[in-house]
């Protein structure tokens, strides 16, 4: 529940902003939330030398948030959402 709570936070908090202004600021616009950047993108996970799984990492809500698509060997599958806590950094 702790996941649902902090997305359902980023979403009030992104429709409150463009609620005020018409012209909202673009979380991509704002370098504190290129931190994750390095994540972005679609990776083979291995543990050692066998394949363990497939992980696609892309940008979401305006580049304020990386939401992560996991895909075990096996079949298995979990979604990610991570975002930087810019009054934190």
């Amino acid at each position: 529940m702790k996941y649902i709570r902090i997305f359902v936070s980023l979403l009030f908090c992104c429709s409150t902003a463009a609620a005020q202004d018409q012209t909202p600021k673009l979380c991509a616009d704002m370098p504190v939330y290129s931190l994750l950047d390095f994540w972005v993108g679609e990776w083979d996970v291995y543990s050692g030398e066998e394949k363990v799984g497939e992980n696609r990492i892309h940008k979401i809500l305006n580049g304020c948030a990386v939401m992560e698509h996991w895909t075990a060997a096996d079949g298995g599958e979990g979604k990610s959402l991570f975002y930087v806590d810019a009054e934190g950094v």
